[in-house]
C-alpha cells in the first residue's frame, strides 16, 4: 500500500445470540439478527461508494471467516481482530494499516445507520488539516475515528461500555496537543429505545430506503410479539 487511504470496519458474522444482544433481549433474536445484517450491509455499501479509499474488514471470530468473505465480498481486504477489549483492537487495526503505508485511517462502527460516504469523505477531507478526526455518537461515544499516525493512548485507560469514552478521548488528543476535527453526531442503535429515538429524531435525513427497510421488520416483528 503506498499513500493509501484505509477505512477499517469490525464485523461479526450475523447469527443469533452473536450480534445486537441488547436488543434482542426486547424484540427476539431474529430481529436483532436482521438488523444487524441490513446495517452491516448498508455500511459495506458506503465504504465500496467511497472514492480512493481502500476497505479494510476486520472479522472476530477465524471460525466464520468464509462465511464472512463470501457475505462481504472480495473487494475487501480482510484481517482477524486482535486483542481483549475493544481498544486493544481497535490499535492493532490501526497499527496494522498504518505499517502497511495508509496516510489516513478511518475506523466506523457497525451500529451507524446514517453512516454514508459523504461522511467518510468529509472526516478524509478533515484530516487535510487536522491530526485527528473524530464522529461523536449520542450515546458518549463515538461511531467514527481517524488519524494520520498512531496514537496508543488513545486506546488504553478507557471503559468503552461507558458514556465518558468520547470525553476521555479528546482528553488525549488534547493531552497530546493535537489538533482535531468534529463530524455531525450520528446515533448508534444498541437499543429498542435508540432505534425508536432513531426513526423519530435522528432520521430525517437518513437513507429512505434503509429507514424503511428497518421500518418494516420492526413492525412485522411488534404485530408478532
Amino acid at each position: 500500500m503506498n499513500e493509501q487511504n484505509t477505512i477499517i470496519m469490525f464485523c461479526k458474522y450475523p447469527v443469533e445470540g452473536n450480534v445486537k444482544t441488547r436488543i434482542a433481549k426486547t424484540i427476539g433474536n431474529e430481529f436483532a439478527v436482521n438488523l444487524y445484517k441490513i446495517l452491516a450491509e448498508h455500511i459495506f455499501q458506503e465504504l465500496l461508494k467511497t472514492e480512493n479509499v481502500f476497505p479494510y474488514l476486520f472479522y472476530d471470530n477465524n471460525l466464520n471467516r468464509d462465511k464472512i468473505k463470501k457475505w462481504a465480498g472480495a473487494e475487501f481486504s480482510f484481517e482477524l481482530q486482535e486483542g481483549n477489549d475493544l481498544g486493544e483492537k481497535m490499535y492493532h487495526a490501526f497499527k496494522k494499516v498504518i505499517d502497511r503505508g495508509s496516510a489516513k485511517t478511518i475506523i466506523v462502527g457497525t451500529d451507524i445507520p446514517d453512516i454514508s460516504s459523504e461522511v467518510i469523505q468529509k472526516a478524509i477531507g478533515a484530516l487535510n488539516n487536522s491530526d485527528v478526526v473524530i464522529g461523536p455518537a449520542n450515546d458518549g461515544g463515538y461511531y467514527l475515528l481517524g488519524m494520520k499516525k498512531l496514537y496508543r493512548s488513545f486506546f488504553t485507560g478507557i471503559e468503552w461500555s461507558k458514556h465518558t469514552v468520547l470525553k476521555k478521548t479528546l482528553e488525549k488528543i488534547n493531552s497530546l496537543n493535537l489538533s482535531y476535527s468534529m463530524l455531525p453526531e450520528l446515533i448508534d442503535i444498541d437499543s429498542e429505545e435508540d432505534l425508536k429515538n432513531w426513526f423519530a429524531n435522528y432520521s430525517e435525513n437518513a437513507n429512505s430506503s434503509l429507514k424503511n427497510e428497518i421500518k418494516t421488520i420492526y413492525t412485522n416483528r411488534l404485530q408478532f410479539k
